[in-house]
């Protein structure tokens, strides 16, 4: 089930992308009068620091622990090369920006810029982390500037943008690239420090197991917490974001598929060993370490994020179930086509039969389990709101197309194994025609079933009537409010004595989107925005 994190990614990833787009795209008359987007210049200015900062990382690894005598010239060259012409470019793009950013104060390209060097830095350090403590270990000459180096830049940065703190919901891309670096880096280590030490204990139990060492992965653990919790635990500026939703649906689908994955594993190694198709139980049981490390912290960092996905039907909320609804498709469409193949596969009549089987079996029932649980939740949301939302378009169709040219693509692999069977070639077709075959017949259920549902909501959305509706907003100044609502909604304004309830262009968004098409009584005041539903005459 891991495996299909990549789908998780890639639907998660193209949704807030698409989303951010027609942020950007909605907000260009805006950065237009504001200076633009102006990335360019800072992509130029993040490629000067990107090539200063490791040419002087390379000088100094080369004069305080190599020597530049016993260098080669061409290295020494290339760096003082990159240095002298990069580092007064960074300097005067820095400069410049620093006078732009004063004009026009809500340009995205300031946190894109942060995110861009927080991200290349930020691994370098932990990477410099890692090695200086294996080189520690290991008693051999340590590459202690790049650590130093690494850090100052990436510290240098933190200042500048508590500094300068970049505004509204791009100024959230720092930290959250920031957040996500070392929490990789953070889960990573602590899977590693728990294998390392649930391998000790199986090895002091009388199993057979290779125990790693741990210097690094404790070293990088001891780094990488601290980063994480200085990025990430501090209070937001806002409730909700839209790039903060889509890392909060990444890193809880990733979590929970994490915690599956581990349960799925230790699960099947049990049965194998319960049903007799197990080698000795020194050795069979050497997967656990890691699996119940993976499934521990995946199930941690699943707790912990989700619930920052909010009360509600929220965007991140959503964007994490058709997540974890695609990870479970694609595990059933997978181990089906596996299982099917295994269990008439000649050459598996030998010892392991048994155990690919239920390992299989575990993974089919796993992935039809987490596939049936979050399509239902989806399903049982309010229908007006759901066939309209992004995510269920980018689930719905982008796991359709995969399917659908899966099946394809099988389809043709099986025509040619028939196709030169009735050409005269020989071999034995039977087995050469059922993993194509399996592969057409199993991700053609699927993409049938999804093509269906799309259809199903088009003709839905044809056929739903939204009634009119009654919104009453107290506040001090509603702004563009009633311009945003559809032209179903009835908008009454009473208005407050004071000023604090004035409602700007990002709260009106909000208004209407939480409201959606419910008759609803609004308050605003300085702490925000509360709703509650308004009874229909």
């Amino acid at each position: 089930m891991i495996a299909v994190i990549p789908v998780i990614l890639f639907l998660v990833v193209v949704g807030g992308l698409i989303a951010l787009g027609i942020r950007l795209w909605r907000g260009r008359s805006e950065h237009k009068v504001e200076g633009g987007l102006d990335l360019i210049p800072y992509l130029l200015l993040a490629l000067a620091v990107g090539v200063a900062g490791f040419s002087l990382a390379q000088l100094a690894r080369a004069s305080l622990t190599q020597g530049i005598a016993g260098r080669p010239t061409s290295e020494i060259a290339a760096a003082l090369a990159g240095l002298v012409v990069a580092a007064p470019i960074a300097v005067l793009l820095w400069r410049r920006q620093a006078s732009r950013r004063k004009l026009f104060p809500h340009t995205p390209g300031w946190p894109v810029y942060l995110g861009v060097v927080e991200v290349v830095f930020l691994t370098a350090f932990l990477v410099a982390v890692g090695q200086l403590a294996d080189a520690l270990a290991s008693s051999v000459g340590t590459d202690w500037p790049d650590l130093i180096v690494y850090g100052g830049i990436v510290a240098f940065h933190w200042w500048a943008e508590r500094r300068e703190p970049p505004p509204g919901d791009p100024g959230e891309i720092p930290r959250l690239v920031g957040s996500g670096v070392s929490l990789i880096a953070l889960a990573v280590c602590t899977i590693g420090t728990l294998t390392w030490l649930l391998s000790e204990l199986y090895d002091s139990l009388g199993g057979i197991i290779d125990v790693p060492e741990p210097a690094v992965t404790v070293a990088l653990l001891v780094a990488a917490a601290p980063i994480w919790a200085w990025r990430w635990l501090p209070a937001w500026h806002d409730e909700s974001s839209t790039l903060r939703n889509l890392y909060l649906s990444i890193v809880t689908s990733v979590a929970l598929t994490m915690a599956i994955g581990g349960t799925v594993t230790i699960v099947a190694v049990l049965l194998t060993f319960l049903f007799g198709q197990a080698g000795p139980a020194e050795t069979h049981f050497d997967l656990y370490p890691a699996a119940i490390s993976i499934a521990t912290v995946g199930g941690g960092l699943w707790l912990h994020h989700r619930r920052r996905l909010g009360p509600g039907r929220t965007g991140a909320l959503r964007a994490y179930e058709y997540a974890m609804a695609a990870v479970g498709l694609g595990t059933l469409v997978g181990a089906s086509v596996a299982l099917i193949n295994a269990a008439f596969e000649p050459q598996l009549a030998g010892s392991n039969t048994g155990e690919v089987l239920i390992i299989l079996g575990c993974s089919v029932i796993a992935g039809g389990a987490v596939w049936m649980w979050f399509w239902r939740k989806v399903q049982v949301a309010p229908r007006q709101d759901e066939i309209h939302s992004l995510q269920r378009r980018i689930y719905l169709i982008g796991m359709a197309v995969a399917t659908g040219l899966t099946s394809a693509g099988a389809l043709i692999g099986s025509l040619v194994v028939v196709f030169r069977a009735l050409l005269g070639e020989g071999g034995d077709m039977a087995s050469s025609l059922r993993f194509p075959l399996t592969l057409a017949v199993v991700s053609g259920v699927a993409a049938w079933h999804l093509f269906n549902q799309v259809r199903a909501d088009g003709a839905g959305i044809e056929r739903l009537e939204i009634k009119p509706f009654s919104v009453t907003v107290v506040c001090s100044h509603p702004g563009p409010l009633a311009s945003l609502f559809p032209d179903e909604a009835k908008t009454r304004v009473v208005y407050r004595a004071d000023e604090a309830g004035i409602i700007d262009d990002e709260m009106a968004a909000a208004i209407v989107a939480a409201v959606g098409h419910s008759s609803s009584v609004v308050w605003v005041d300085e702490s925000g925005f509360r709703i509650a539903p308004a009874r229909e005459s």
